[in-house]
């Protein structure tokens, strides 16, 4: 073992067996991590469909009349998009858990 110097200036062994660190991430944050990134592009996509859809509803390309199997669709998808949200925020709080592990909570 290594002698470390404290800063009081007394010279103790080191407790520590080498080095602890290892390279990389362990096999499971990384499958978590992709998971969560697939999770976030499917949302984010699902709400731009509803936005696009809510654009042209507003510029008047499109009506409810003319298109009700797309209404439908499009209101069952922001449905779905805003229970996510809402989930998210009253759920679990606004920050991903892997945030708030690296911010130290």
């Amino acid at each position: 073992m290594d002698e470390v110097e404290l800063p009081t200036g007394d010279v103790i062994e080191e407790r520590r067996d080498g080095e602890r660190r290892t390279p990389g991430r362990r096999s499971d944050d990384v499958r978590k991590g992709r998971s969560a990134t697939i999770q976030a592009i499917i949302w984010a996509v699902l709400g731009a469909v509803v936005v696009l859809y809510l654009f042209f509803l507003a510029v008047g390309a499109v009506t409810p009349d003319d298109a009700p199997a797309a209404t439908i669709v499009v209101l069952v998808l922001a449905a779905l998009w805003m229970a996510h949200a809402w989930r998210r925020l009253w759920g679990s709080g606004a920050s991903p858990y892997g945030d708030r592990e690296r911010r130290g909570f």
